[in-house]
């Protein structure tokens, strides 16, 4: 096999995020064979990926790369087929670190003396902002630790946590206060379902100690940031600072997690199944 050729099954070509399709929903028995030639009347076929498990047995989708976009918009357009006797879905593969991006941006560990205003001169330096959000204390109406921030492009995200995804975040200081940034994504945002999961495994695997992983005490007051927000913000996981975002410390201002979360899930391609990331 030659590596950095089209015989190369990691090997892609420039450009063939433009020119790629994933393929959902495959009978399981569909082979190679059958998926190239009903593909193939769109135009030139680059490379047919059939994802296979462990034991060499189709994982019920593939990624199909064009030799030009028209042929993928095409293929698109011709709608879903039925190959096998079952009708697979078809969408343009996104990769992951696109899909993953939003121009929301969550802050924590805002205390006094920063203020909004102080936040805006900050951030704006960044990008545009459309809006920020100090969240309350319901009783007292105090500054609650965390803020929301709307930009008016995804890049400044990407700029303000480094291109870090959750449950990675960026720390910056401002005024002498360090403050962590991270993305966050509303309900109906690709990543918002993929991060929810992520906070419920975690909160399940500490439920054996009696814990809840995502704080005990003292952070924000012993206040779940989340508060009716639910995961809609997309702030969860064992942050890249080794400290939970959703309750924050123990009491006696020990970090509860006390770990670096991470890790991507998926394989090299970038993708899966469900829309096109891993």
């Amino acid at each position: 096999m030659a590596s950095g050729s089209a015989d190369d099954p990691y090997y892609e070509s420039e450009g063939a995020d433009d020119r790629k399709i994933i393929v959902r929903m495959l009978n399981y028995k569909t082979t190679n064979e059958t998926i190239r030639e009903y593909f193939e009347q769109f135009g030139r076929i680059e490379k047919l990926d059939l994802k296979l498990d462990a034991d060499q047995n189709s994982r019920g989708f593939c990624f199909i790369t064009y030799s030009d976009e028209e042929s993928r918009e095409e293929a698109i357009k011709a709608g879903p087929p039925t190959l096998d006797g079952k009708e697979v879905i078809i969408s343009k593969a996104i990769p992951y670190k696109d899909k993953m991006k939003t121009n929301r941006l969550f802050v924590g560990g805002i205390r006094d003396p920063l203020t909004e205003e102080d936040l805006k001169t900050y951030f704006s330096e960044i990008g545009n902002i459309q809006s920020i959000k100090l969240i309350p204390e319901n009783k007292h109406e105090r500054k609650k630790g965390f803020a929301f921030i709307e930009f008016d492009s995804q890049e400044a995200v990407e700029q303000a946590v480094d291109k870090k995804n959750p449950p990675r975040g960026q720390r910056h200081e401002i005024n002498g206060v360090r403050v962590d940034c991270q993305k966050t994504y509303p309900e109906e945002h690709p990543a918002y379902k993929k991060i929810k999961k992520l906070k419920e495994d975690m909160r399940n695997r500490y439920a054996m100690y009696d814990y809840d992983y995502w704080g005990h005490g003292g952070y924000y007051g012993g206040y779940d940031y989340t508060g009716g927000y639910d995961y809609g913000y997309g702030y969860g996981g064992p942050s890249y600072y080794g400290y939970p975002q959703g309750g924050g410390y123990y009491r006696g201002g020990r970090f509860s997690g006390g770990r670096r979360g991470g890790g991507s899930a998926g394989g090299r391609s970038g993708y899966n199944s469900r829309g096109g990331m891993y």
